[in-house]
């Protein structure tokens, strides 16, 4: 018999069901073994975990490879045709060691995976792949003998009850790790995604100085209050202007390329102030705008170059004045609006037809038409 002990301590009971639980760490290999994922079969009314996320185990298996990740927290298991007296062995008060048998891995000691399964099978791919996993261990909860209907339950009240890390939050938190890990730094350049951290940095530094951004940017956390743009949606709008060669990336200090983007939009203001005394009202500091305003943004900047200062507001208004005043549209009355009436919130204005990932490239287009001849 090739049997695994783990040293695990009693957990609670499942106070409804009267399921025993134990506690501790596992080998990973081990793991390995005798996991199994139940995955939902509609057509045989079995399982109930969803089909896995191949990328998601692949990065995570790389990352696993290159020693760039802990897995600290505990996966949740089940020996669901276990007889907790024979996988149990008392050694202390609430001390036991759980045995099992790989030669009975594909079924009495089989552990039915309820949380957890990409961790698992990333666990697996990289072993696979030769990776050497025998000082890795795994934190995990196991049920004794709970049915699969008991096991679809905690399936179910783990996966309601929690919720994933905003994208604001999530965004914020890649930028502060990538500024005190240097090696993470790195990884995130070489996966392509430095133009996160850039507009994050670029983002926060707006909402803090720009007297047009700020209190108008909602940062991680913070109350909608009279704001208008979550900061994850800002960030996203950044992207062509940080994730492709343009005039912009020549620019390396955040401060500065900060200053041009509140130059940029201290222009949208002097040709539609109107829009800016009442953010609120006016769609243009919302989405719908920041994203077509910093789409045709790399355009604008090229023909300013060439003709004043990337820094001062009244460089950018010869490009800006013709777009803005003439855009125009139907608006949700039939009636055709222009100007700074096109971007009135609701029916009385036309911007918000523009909403939607095509809705928001065909006002990029039409932007883009209205601009003068900027010498490209």
């Amino acid at each position: 018999m090739n049997q695994s002990e783990v040293q695990v301590v009693h957990g609670p009971d499942l106070h409804r069901h009267g399921i025993p639980t134990v506690v501790g760490v596992m080998p990973a290999e081990t793991l390995v073994r005798h996991h199994y994922v139940p995955r939902r079969s509609v057509l045989e009314n079995t399982g109930y975990q969803r089909n896995p996320s191949l990328s998601r185990i692949s990065g995570l298996a790389r990352e696993l490879k290159n020693n760039e990740v802990d897995l600290p927290t505990s996966v949740l298991l089940n020996l669901r045709d276990a007889d907790a007296e024979e996988v149990l062995v008392k050694t202390g008060p609430d001390a036991y060691i759980l045995c099992l048998d790989s030669e009975r891995a594909s079924n009495e000691h089989r552990l039915y995976v309820v949380d957890g399964q990409h961790r698992i099978l990333a666990l697996h791919k990289a072993l696979e792949d030769g990776v050497s996993l025998e000082n890795k261990k795994i934190p995990f909860v196991c049920m004794i003998g709970a049915s699969e209907l008991q096991e679809m339950e905690q399936f179910h009240v783990v996966n309601s009850n929690a919720k994933s890390v905003p994208t604001d939050l999530a965004l914020e938190l890649l930028k502060a790790r990538a500024q005190q890990d240097p090696e993470y730094a790195a990884l995130i350049a070489v996966r392509g995604r430095q133009w996160e951290v850039s507009a994050q940095e670029l983002t926060e530094k707006l909402a803090a100085t720009s007297n047009i951004w700020k209190g108008r940017i909602r940062l991680p956390n913070m109350p909608k209050g009279e704001t208008t743009v979550p900061s994850a949606s800002f960030v996203r709008s950044l992207r062509r202007l940080l994730d492709q060669p343009t005039l912009f990336r020549q620019i390396k200090e955040t401060e500065r390329q900060a200053q041009i983007i509140d130059a940029y939009w201290h222009a949208a203001r002097r040709v539609l102030p109107d829009a800016f005394e009442k953010p609120q009202s006016y769609n243009i500091q919302k989405g719908v705008g920041v994203d077509a305003l910093h789409a045709i943004l790399p355009l604008v900047l090229y023909g300013v170059a060439s003709t004043g200062s990337l820094f001062d507001p009244e460089s950018y208004v010869p490009a800006l004045s013709p777009a803005l005043e003439n855009l125009e549209g139907r608006n949700g009355e039939g009636e055709n609006v222009s100007g700074v009436d096109f971007w009135v919130v609701g029916r009385k204005g036309a911007s918000g037809g523009f909403a939607g990932a095509s809705g928001k490239k065909r006002l990029e287009e039409y932007l883009q038409s209205l601009l003068p001849d900027l010498g490209l």
